[in-house]
């Protein structure tokens, strides 16, 4: 692959969540927005688009999610949010699971059982004590998602796999219409992936919307209808 088709991929890039929602019911669009991809200097041109897909679809979930502001001369709509609804009433339909979020939790003090309780505020972290009808739910939540009894374990205490179900656990506590997930099957063994990819399943039954972004096809759940998938050529040796 060439700088030029690289650069090329990574133009294309930011329509891919645009036509994944475009397919079925959309709940939001978004217009004009611009992300800007670090390289190093040693990257390959393949290394670069492989990265260019990852950080930008990262970067459309950040703003789906209400992280991130569009472009300048952008807009967000989302239906049944009508402009000037505050962006928190907007998280609290939308679950999120990725790769960044899961290193800004990582980083934190909190337990297992306040990175849950923190998914019915829309926050990282609280800036309250959880209630006791919270600390029941997200208990449940985290039995659900087979981390029974580490609660009170912080972040950096939870192996990798761990917080990344501890995360989906937050994504799961209230009711979504909308789950984000970025590699959410990351760091998980077999067991783990089964559990879940039970309670995703489940969400869906109950009504929930889904984009995922994945390197790997096996991780793409069978409920999942509308695919996208970016095929990179592989790099040719120089002569």
């Amino acid at each position: 692959m060439s700088d030029t088709d690289a650069g090329r991929l990574a133009a294309l890039l930011p329509r891919v969540l645009d036509a994944v929602a475009a397919a079925g019911t959309a709940i939001l669009e978004v217009y004009a927005t611009a992300h800007e991809v670090e390289y190093k200097a040693d990257d390959s041109p393949l290394t670069r688009a492989d990265r260019a897909a990852h950080e930008i679809l990262a970067a459309r979930e950040r703003i789906r999610h209400g992280d991130l502001a569009p472009a300048a001369g952008g807009q967000i709509e989302r239906r049944g949010f009508p402009r000037g609804t505050p962006i928190a009433e907007w998280k609290r339909s939308v679950g999120l699971v990725s790769p960044e979020l899961h290193s800004t939790y990582a980083a934190t003090a909190c337990t297992a059982l306040e990175i849950v309780v923190s998914g019915l505020h829309s926050s990282i972290g609280l800036d309250e004590s959880p209630t006791a009808a919270e600390r029941l739910l997200a208990r449940r939540w985290l039995t659900c998602l087979g981390l029974r009894g580490l609660g009170q374990r912080r972040a950096r205490e939870l192996s990798y796999g761990q917080l990344r179900r501890a995360l989906v656990a937050r994504a799961l506590v209230a009711d979504r219409r909308l789950l984000l997930l970025d590699e959410p099957f990351d760091g998980l063994d077999a067991p783990a992936r089964g559990v879940v990819a039970a309670q995703l399943a489940a969400a869906v039954r109950r009504g929930a919307q889904v984009v995922l972004a994945t390197h790997h096809p096996e991780d793409v759940p069978p409920y999942v209808t509308k695919r996208l998938a970016l095929p990179v050529r592989r790099a040719r040796a120089a002569r």
